[in-house]
């Protein structure tokens, strides 16, 4: 890996700690299993396909 590119992930790195993504990321994780519980209802197929649908689109719009 080219030398700027380790300096680029590294200052990526410092941002991303030094703005609090990772907790951020953290509570994020935490509310999903405030939404979809482990062991709750289950999800209905309407639900799925509309969440498959959108997560296609996210890769197809790029």
């Amino acid at each position: 890996m080219p030398v700027l590119a380790r300096i680029m992930d590294m200052l990526a790195l410092l941002l991303f700690l030094t703005f609090n993504g990772h907790l951020w990321l953290i509570s994020l994780l935490v509310d999903t299993f405030h939404t979809l519980p482990i062991g709750g209802e289950p999800v209905e197929q309407q639900c799925v396909l509309a969440l498959t649908k959108a997560g296609s689109l996210i890769f197809l719009t790029g």
